[in-house]
């Protein structure tokens, strides 16, 4: 078998030879059998799966996906995120620092916002913060809500128009009243 392998791959390199005319004649002549003898591979073409090392490409799940995430993730939060502002923060503690407490000026009296402490936290008091006049005025009003909401409920509860039915007493418009 191996003597006339040799023999075999010597024709099929001539058969398979790109510069050889006669080639497609040749391949058009044998038979499939005669074919199939001649083209077989060798002994010596096999590759060697026992004595080989070991693959140099690991199969593993492609990391595409995960690695673009990643990569999305630490620009958004750590490049235009984070990074900005602790820059700014530290811009602006170098060149103002804190705030000092001062006497009023003569005139206008001064806005909620110069009460804070650090010009940061003066710039968020200033555009998104709420003074502290407001935040009582919203105070009252919700509980004037609630109020109001109290005494409709004793009101409903004392006339029983809702699932409660009880005979109005002088007791029930006291604390209606009174609420």
């Amino acid at each position: 078998m191996f003597q006339h392998s040799k023999l075999s791959s010597r024709s099929a390199e001539l058969i398979l030879d790109s510069n050889n005319p006669a080639r497609m004649t040749l391949l058009s002549k044998m038979s499939p059998l005669a074919a199939r003898t001649l083209l077989r591979p060798t002994a010596f073409t096999m590759p060697a799966l026992r004595e080989s090392h070991a693959a140099l490409f690991r199969k593993r799940p492609a990391q595409l996906i995960v690695n673009r995430i990643k990569d999305v993730c630490h620009f958004y939060f750590i490049g235009i995120g984070i990074l900005p502002v602790i820059l700014c923060l530290t811009y602006n503690h170098i060149v103002y620092g804190t705030c000092e407490l001062r006497d009023y000026p003569e005139g206008e009296a001064p806005h909620y916002w110069q009460f804070e402490r650090t010009p940061v936290r003066q710039w968020w008091a200033k555009w998104f913060g709420v003074s502290d006049i407001e935040h009582h005025e919203r105070n009252l009003a919700y509980f004037e809500k609630l109020g109001i909401q109290a005494r409709w409920r004793c009101a409903i509860y004392a006339y029983g128009h809702g699932c409660f039915h009880v005979k109005l007493t002088s007791f029930f418009l006291d604390r209606s009243n009174s609420v």
